[in-house]
Parts: C-alpha cells; sequence; structure tokens
C-alpha cells in the first residue's frame, strides 16, 4: 500500500518521505537530482527516463481508446467531435502522464533493483 501511495503523490521509493518533483507550478514537470531525505539519485544517467515513455503509452492508450471507441461506436458521435474529445483529453492528460510515468518507472527499477543505488550517492 505504501509503493501505491508513494506513486499517487510521487514519493521516494526508498524511504517515501522525499519528494521526487519540485514543488510549486514549475514542478509540475522539473523533478529534483535527488532525495532530500534519503539521498536517492532521481537523475540516474542520461536517457533513464526512456523507459518512462512506455509507461505514458500504455497509460495514454489505456485512457484515451476507451473514450474514444465508446463515442465513436457506441454513443455514434461524428468523427470529427470524437477526434476533437480524444485531442483535448491527450492534451490535459499529458502532465499528469509525464510525472505518473517517471514516478512508475523509477519505483519499478527501484524495486527490481535496490541495490544499485547506496544511500547518499
Amino acid at each position: 500500500m505504501s509503493k501505491l501511495l508513494g506513486i499517487i503523490f510521487a514519493t521516494c521509493p526508498r524511504c517515501h518521505e522525499g519528494h521526487i518533483f519540485k514543488p510549486g507550478l514549475p514542478g509540475l514537470v522539473t523533478m529534483n537530482d535527488h532525495c532530500a531525505v534519503c539521498g536517492l539519485n532521481f537523475m540516474r544517467e542520461p536517457g533513464y527516463y526512456t523507459g518512462a515513455m512506455y509507461v505514458s503509452y500504455f497509460l495514454g492508450v489505456g485512457t484515451i481508446l476507451p473514450v474514444a471507441t465508446y463515442l465513436g461506436v457506441y454513443a455514434e458521435w461524428p468523427l470529427w467531435i470524437v477526434f476533437a474529445i480524444v485531442l483535448i483529453q491527450t492534451l490535459l492528460s499529458m502532465l499528469i502522464f509525464l510525472r505518473l510515468s517517471r514516478t512508475i518507472w523509477l519505483y519499478f527499477d527501484h524495486t527490481l533493483d535496490p541495490s544499485k543505488q547506496s544511500p547518499h550517492s
């Protein structure tokens, strides 16, 4: 349960206290380099968050495709309205999925190999 709450609130996968993203409006997409509590390095190497793209793609398809299918097939809305709604949904969810996918990726990697990162590295 603590991992799920940690992902939702974007806290450190090691200590569940430090924040992954910076506070305030710039913190919507700006990450901290390290955990302020335990020192876990969030920016491990160039290209580290490439895997988060796959998570983001999965989240996007998993949320946008059902809406488009329902509106286009079952509700029988005109195609241009379905496209407009999907476009708006995509643009609004981009920021949410950026944060969420990076947090999920960080938790996934830390779960698979927590020994890679020594405290205060």
